[in-house]
C-alpha cells in the first residue's frame, strides 16, 4: 500500500510542478498550464496548446524526461488495480451465478462472521454443498474460499434468498449478528419454502420463542453450548473427551453418523438383532429418531427398523463406511 501511495504522490507532485512552471514561465492561466502538462506526461501528442519560448521548451524537455516514467506507473496502477478490478468481478458474479443456478440439495448460511466461516468449513470438509449469503463483499475478505459460492446481499430479501436456490435448497443455517434479521430471514424462507429446514442462532430467551413461530426447525445458543461444555470437562471430564473423540478425527478415529432409512432399504422390517449390524460391522446403533422429536435411545435387539427411522450410529470410521457402502445408506 505504501509503494502505491509513493505512486500517487510522485505523479501530483509532477503534475503540480507542471502546472505552476508553465504559469510561471509562460503566463498562462492554472487550467491551461494544467492541461499542457497532462498531455505533455501522457505523450498523447495533441501539440502544444499555445506558442511556447525558448524556456518554455526547456521546461517541457525537463518535464518529459523527468515525469513521464512516474506518470506511466500511475496510469499503469489505475489500469491493473481499479478497471481489471472490476471487470474481473463482475466476471467472478457471473460465474457464482451460473453454479449456484446448477446446485440443488445444498444449505444456505446467512452470515459470514465467525460462527458462519466455521460452518462453512464443516460443510465444505464434509463435501456438504452449500451457498454463503452476506453483506460483506466477498473480494474484500482475505480467509473467503472461492470454491464455494457466495453472494453478497441482505439475507432478509426474498430475492436473495431465490437467488441462492432456496426453492431446491435442503436447509437454510442463519448466523447473522442480530437477533431481529435471524427472525425475518427464518420467517421469509420458511414463506418461500414451507419444507425447508432451517437452523438458526439466538442470544436471548425471548428470541427463541419467536423463531419457533416464524418456523425455525432448530435454535442455538452459542454462548450457552459453550458454556455447558465447559461445565462438562469440568464435571464428566472423561465422557467429555470420548464424545469429543466420536464427534471429530481423533485418537481412536471414532465416528458418530445418522442414516435415513427408505421403503429400499435392506435393513427395513428386520430388528436390531438380525440385521447384524453390530456383528458384521462392528458399530453401535446409539439412537433412532422417529421425527416430530421422537427418539429412542439405546434400542434394544428387538426394535424393528422401519422405513421412516433415522438411525445414529456409533463406530470405527471404517467399518462406518463399510456399512454405508453395503446398505447405500444416505446422511
Amino acid at each position: 500500500m505504501f509503494k502505491y501511495y509513493k505512486i500517487f504522490l510522485t505523479a501530483f507532485t509532477v503534475i503540480t510542478i507542471g502546472t505552476v512552471g508553465y504559469s510561471l514561465i509562460e503566463g498562462w492561466g492554472i487550467l491551461d498550464s494544467a492541461y499542457m502538462t497532462i498531455i505533455t506526461l501522457a505523450t498523447v501528442g495533441y501539440g502544444e496548446i499555445h506558442p511556447l519560448s525558448d524556456l518554455g521548451r526547456i521546461f517541457t524537455l525537463a518535464l518529459i524526461l523527468i515525469g513521464v516514467g512516474g506518470f506511466s506507473l500511475l496510469v499503469s496502477y489505475i489500469s491493473q488495480n481499479v478497471f481489471s478490478t472490476f471487470f474481473y468481478t463482475t466476471f467472478q458474479l457471473k460465474t457464482m451465478e451460473k453454479r449456484i443456478r446448477k446446485i440443488k440439495d445444498h444449505y444456505i448460511i446467512c452470515g459470514y462472521g465467525r460462527i458462519g466461516k466455521t460452518v462453512s468449513n464443516s460443510l465444505k470438509t464434509g463435501n456438504i454443498p452449500h451457498v454463503i449469503i452476506s453483506k460483506q463483499a466477498f473480494e474484500m475478505l482475505e480467509d473467503y474460499d472461492n470454491d464455494v459460492p457466495y453472494i453478497q446481499g441482505d439475507a432478509s430479501h426474498d430475492e436473495v434468498l431465490l437467488r441462492a436456490g432456496l426453492l431446491v435448497a435442503r436447509g437454510l443455517i442463519s448466523v447473522v449478528h442480530t437477533e431481529a434479521d435471524n427472525v425475518f430471514i427464518t420467517l421469509s424462507a420458511r414463506e418461500l419454502n414451507p419444507k425447508l429446514y432451517i437452523i438458526t442462532r439466538f442470544e436471548e430467551e425471548a428470541t427463541q420463542a419467536k423463531l419457533i413461530r416464524a418456523g425455525a426447525n432448530r435454535m442455538i445458543n452459542p454462548y450457552q453450548i459453550g458454556s455447558e461444555r465447559i461445565s462438562s470437562m469440568i464435571l464428566q471430564p472423561t465422557v467429555s473427551r470420548i464424545l469429543e473423540q466420536a464427534t471429530r478425527k481423533g485418537e481412536f478415529d471414532l465416528k458418530i453418523e445418522e442414516y435415513q432409512m427408505t421403503a429400499k432399504s435392506e435393513l427395513v422390517g428386520k430388528t436390531l438383532k438380525n440385521s447384524n449390524i453390530r456383528n458384521d460391522f462392528n458399530v453401535l446403533v446409539i439412537a433412532i429418531d422417529h421425527g416430530l422429536a421422537k427418539t429412542t435411545f439405546n434400542p434394544g435387539p428387538d426394535y424393528c427398523i422401519m422405513a421412516s427411522d433415522r438411525l445414529v450410529v456409533m463406530g470405527n470410521r471404517k467399518d462406518m463406511a463399510l456399512l454405508q457402502k453395503k446398505f447405500k445408506l444416505k446422511v
